[in-house]
Formats: structure tokens, sequence, C-alpha cells
């Protein structure tokens, strides 16, 4: 492999700053919404009426399914299974899967985006179609899930599709890049 970097459009600075918007955004938008059509009272009763028991599983098993979803676009585009490592972030409290394989920036962004393309419609049709506020809760913290991803993808613009990379990330002097592919 190569010592070569590919740059990132945007800043490390201002890639944390899309991060946080795109990471509280939809939560905000949630509340709000939910305050305007419901008043603050019906909104600490939709939200009251989401039980424990049932929002922690759901809420994990949309966090898995969202990681899965990155598994899936990797080996979709050609990954092997064996090259995504799975961790636990501390400083994030976060599980997160990496792939250490070759790929274009397309195929990259293919996987990328893959969970927010799947879980938002599903999401959305389950929430809309079922009227159960529990599904209104996974899609605002599915959508803020993202945000990373979606950042990500942000940063990406502009650079040619068919470069070659290895999607880890590195953050020097300011800026934040991938490994080039040899």
């Amino acid at each position: 492999m190569s010592k070569k970097l590919v740059q990132f459009n945007i800043t490390a600075k201002n890639m944390g700053r899309i991060c946080w918007i795109l990471l509280a955004g939809p939560v905000v938008f949630y509340v709000l919404i939910n305050i305007v059509y419901s008043g603050s009272e019906g909104f600490l009763n939709n939200f009251a009426g989401v039980h424990s028991l049932t929002f922690i599983p759901v809420l994990l098993a949309v966090y898995i399914v969202h990681e899965v979803l990155h598994v899936a676009g990797g080996m979709i585009i050609g990954a092997r299974f064996s090259s995504f490592k799975f961790g636990f972030d501390k400083t994030k409290l976060s599980i997160e899967c990496h792939c250490h394989d070759e790929m274009s920036i397309r195929a990259y962004l293919f996987m990328l985006l893959l969970p927010f393309g799947v879980l938002t419609p599903l999401l959305s049709g389950l929430a809309y179609f079922s009227e159960v506020h529990l599904w209104w809760m996974m899609l605002t913290l599915s959508t803020s899930g993202c945000a990373f991803d979606l950042t990500v993808f942000i940063g990406l613009i502009g650079i040619p599709g068919h470069t070659r990379i290895i999607p880890e990330l590195e953050g020097v002097n300011g800026y934040v890049y991938l490994k080039a592919a040899s």
C-alpha cells in the first residue's frame, strides 16, 4: 500500500460541525414538530407512552441492522467478510464496524449510505402506517445515527468516484484523509 492519502474537501473542524448539526437536527425537528402539533403536554404524553421495555430492544435492533447493512453493502461491492472489524469506541460509547478492503470511492459511498437508504424509508413507513409513536422515535434516532455517514459523504463530494481507497479515516494537520490504495 502506498503512503499517499486522499484529502477530504472539508476540514476536520467543519466535519465535526456538520456531524453535530446532522446528529442534533433530527432530534430538534422531532421535538419541535411534536410540540407544535401536540402541545408540550401532548409531547410529554407521546414520549412517556413509549415503554422502555419495548424502546431499548427495538433501538438495539435498529442499531444492529444499521451495522449489518454496512457489512451487506460492503459484501455487495466485493469486500470480504473477514475484512470487517467490529469494535467498541469508549469515547463515543458506540459499536462500530470498519472495512479494511481496497475499494473505489463510489463503492465506499454505497457501503456508507446503504443503512440510511434502507432504514429511513422502512422506519418512515412503519411510523406513518402504524401510527405508533415508537417508530417516529426510531426514525429520528436512526437518522441521527447516520450523521457520521452523511458527514463523510459530504466530505467526499468532488473526489473522483474511481479513486481507489482503503476506508480508514485519518486526521492530520486539521484535515481528514483516507488511505489511498496501491
